[in-house]
Formats: structure tokens, C-alpha cells, sequence
């Protein structure tokens, strides 16, 4: 009777437990189609000017294209890639994965207005090869149901090592920015 009770008192826990996680994952599911946002493909192309402040102080124009899933009305993952281009000829290609977080977005659904925040980390090719982060906040303007322009300020941090002494070391100089984008979501 004992092992009865038991096994009684364990499987009302999990119950419980199943109940909770449940409403978590479908509660705000439920919450983002009432409030008129979906989840599914979401993509972004982003034009922008980034001001030269690190070690290579060059400025550079910028075009990132994001593509991934929306899995919550405030959580975008997914990975781009993109192009920078210096005055000097110098290119580098940028590939990320980002994270963007729609601050207000089910909180004011009848407001065209969103402000949120991106962060994009991974690595870079071509003429600067190195670590890739960038951080940055903005401000969309909804257009159409699915369709977004926005304007984004952040920074971002491109360590490089531009010289290898094999075992003594190299050196890395970042070729970081504050940048400036004007983009569109779909």
C-alpha cells in the first residue's frame, strides 16, 4: 500500500509538472496569434555606414542579409552573412548567427512601432578574418502586416590579426565601428 501511495503522490507531480510546461510553450503561442504576429520565416537586409573607432579607424559601408525563424512574438534566431567595403578597396564578408528580441511586441499590438534589440557574433572573411559581434538597438516602423522598415545604431567589434609571428605571438587590432542601418524585414 505504501509503494501505492507513492507512485500516486509522484505521478500527481508530474502531472503538475507536464501542466506547467505545457502552458508555458502554448500560452504564448496562443498569446501571438490573438495579438496578430506569427511565427514561421522572418527576413532582414540591412544597408548601413559604420564610423571607424578601433585600431583601424577606417570607416566602411555595409549590406547584412538575416534570414531564420521567428519562434516568439519577441524572439527572432537565425544566420546571415553580409558585405563590408572600405574606401582603401579592402572587403570583408561577416557570417553570424543573430539573436533580435522584439521588446514591446504583443505588449502594443496596435502600435506600427517597435523598438528591439540584435546581436550578431561569429566571424569574418576576406581582408579582415577574425571575430565578428555586433550589438546593436533600433526602432522598427510596420509598413504591412509582414512587411518592416527599421533604423538601428550599435557597435561593432571585428578582432584581426593582421600580423603573425608564429611562436612569439601575433597581433590583433579590432576594426570596430559605430554603424548606422537602415533596413527592411519580411
Amino acid at each position: 500500500m505504501q509503494g501505492q501511495t507513492q507512485n500516486y503522490k509522484e505521478m500527481k507531480i508530474t502531472k503538475k509538472i507536464a501542466a506547467v510546461l505545457a502552458s508555458l510553450f502554448l500560452v504564448p503561442s496562443v498569446s501571438a496569434v490573438a495579438a496578430g504576429f506569427d511565427t514561421g520565416y522572418r527576413g532582414f537586409v540591412d544597408l548601413g555606414y559604420t564610423v571607424g573607432v578601433g585600431d583601424y579607424s577606417d570607416g566602411r559601408f555595409e549590406m547584412t542579409t538575416t534570414h531564420g525563424y521567428q519562434a516568439l512574438p519577441w524572439l527572432f534566431v537565425g544566420g546571415g552573412f553580409g558585405v563590408n567595403a572600405w574606401g582603401d578597396g579592402f572587403v570583408s564578408v561577416p557570417i553570424f548567427a543573430d539573436a533580435r528580441f522584439d521588446i514591446c511586441k504583443g505588449v502594443f499590438t496596435n502600435s506600427r512601432l517597435n523598438p528591439f534589440v540584435d546581436v550578431k557574433i561569429g566571424g569574418s572573411a576576406g581582408d579582415a578574418q577574425g571575430f565578428y559581434f555586433h550589438p546593436s538597438v533600433g526602432l522598427r516602423v510596420a509598413a504591412l502586416d509582414k512587411l518592416g522598415v527599421s533604423f538601428a545604431i550599435g557597435y561593432t567589434l571585428n578582432n584581426v590579426e593582421v600580423a603573425d609571428f608564429g611562436p612569439w605571438g601575433s597581433i590583433h587590432e579590432n576594426f570596430g565601428g559605430i554603424s548606422f542601418k537602415v533596413g527592411v524585414d519580411f
